[in-house]
């Protein structure tokens, strides 16, 4: 992982912000910006940088060849959550 394998409250809290600043990117700019879905392959290999293979899930939005619907799907802050809570930094395996 790109912050190291452990992740602790304030790491997830800083990759959790950077994942919410690029979906705000790709539901606004993004959507005019990459009428042809090549942003999805590098932003997928950055979130398995910071959050193992889960990242590779951003890959879903490469379904949607118009660029459009894809960005109602806040899919990095998705794979976020998914990977915090695995690791335990929050939900029901937190504090284990």
């Amino acid at each position: 992982m790109l912050f190291g394998q452990n992740m602790s409250p304030g790491g997830y809290a800083v990759r959790m912000v950077m994942c919410g600043l690029s979906d705000v990117f790709d539901f606004t700019v993004g959507r005019a910006m990459f009428l042809v879905p090549g942003e999805e392959v590098p932003a997928a290999l950055f979130y398995s940088l910071m959050f193992g293979w889960r990242g590779i899930a951003h890959l879903g939005e490469l379904v949607d060849i118009t660029e459009q619907l894809d960005a109602f799907i806040p899919s990095a802050l998705l794979v976020g959550a998914w990977a915090g809570y695995d690791k335990g930094v929050w939900g029901n395996k937190a504090g284990r």
